[in-house]
């Protein structure tokens, strides 16, 4: 985490070109997805897509003149890393500032020299936690990423404990498919909290085996996490019409056409566009 102030008795907005450069992109996260091209009310997620990685997170408004702070998760990618460590640098320039590294301060020039160090830190943890999937430690390990969640299980961290590369084109590369991550609609009925998951025709899906609430969803009520245990998927031609049919969670994958479904990820499966006639046939 970096935490940049400016100093000086008159002081100047900092810009979100100067933030992103010529490289990077931004959105704001809607649930466990992130909405391209929008902004937070306080905080962003920028990203490079040529090489989509984790994301740096920053806070933010174009009215603040004060400070701003940029965080970066590991592991990441060694190019993400130049990215972060380059909107800091650009920051530095347009601000006259003082900085702090992790709540330590530090001078931008000494920031940088750290740079390779930063990266082979990050290649270290990528082994380390690998070796935990791998030893039993953990069955998976859940990456908040620039796009949605990633999950790396077993099959994953044993090419990636002895290659941390893959790690990185597995990030860019999961990312990078034309797919909607599925999210569910919630909403209170009879029973209790409801989950619908839409399946809209002519869309590939992210599909996660179990469902789960959106993280960070909480219930108005009680302020505590929401629990919801009623799921069920909603099949539609669009979202402005109303469902063609409805079948239980647990129903949805054994009727996917085999060719139309492939494994994403340790948690989550990959549904090719269904035609109409695909669409209503799933419908019990």
């Amino acid at each position: 985490e970096v935490n940049i102030k400016q100093k000086g008795l008159f002081k100047k907005a900092l810009p979100l070109e100067v933030i992103l450069g010529d490289s990077l992109a931004y959105g704001s996260f809607m649930g466990d997805a992130l909405v391209k091209d929008e902004l937070g009310e306080t905080e962003f997620l920028a990203y490079n897509p040529e090489h989509i990685g984790r994301g740096i997170s920053v806070i933010w408004n174009e009215r603040e003149k004060r400070e701003v702070t940029l965080r970066l998760l590991q592991p990441s990618t060694p190019k993400e890393i130049l990215d972060f460590y380059n909107a800091v640098k650009r920051i530095a320039i347009y601000w006259k500032c003082s900085m702090t590294v992790d709540g330590v301060c530090e001078s931008p020039e000494r920031f940088a020299s750290g740079f390779c160090e930063t990266v082979v830190h990050n290649e270290n943890i990528i082994k380390h936690f690998s070796r935990e999937v791998l030893d039993g430690r953990h069955d998976t390990l859940t990456l908040f990423s620039a796009m949605w969640p990633l999950v790396l299980g077993p099959r994953e961290a044993e090419r990636f404990v002895e290659e941390p590369g893959e790690f990185y084109d597995w990030l860019h590369e999961r990312q990078s498919i034309d797919a909607t991550y599925a999210t569910p609609m919630l909403f209170r009925g009879e029973s209790g909290i409801e989950g619908r998951y839409p399946l809209v025709v002519d869309t590939a899906y992210i599909f996660p085996k179990k469902p789960t609430v959106p993280f960070g969803t909480v219930d108005p009520g009680t302020g505590a996490q929401l629990v919801c245990n009623d799921w069920r998927i909603w099949l539609t031609r669009s979202m402005r019409e109303k469902p063609i049919g409805e079948l239980a969670f647990d129903e949805l994958i054994p009727r996917i056409p085999t060719d139309k479904l492939h494994e994403y990820d340790c948690d989550s499966w990959l549904i090719d566009p269904l035609t109409d006639d695909e669409l209503a046939s799933l419908a019990p």
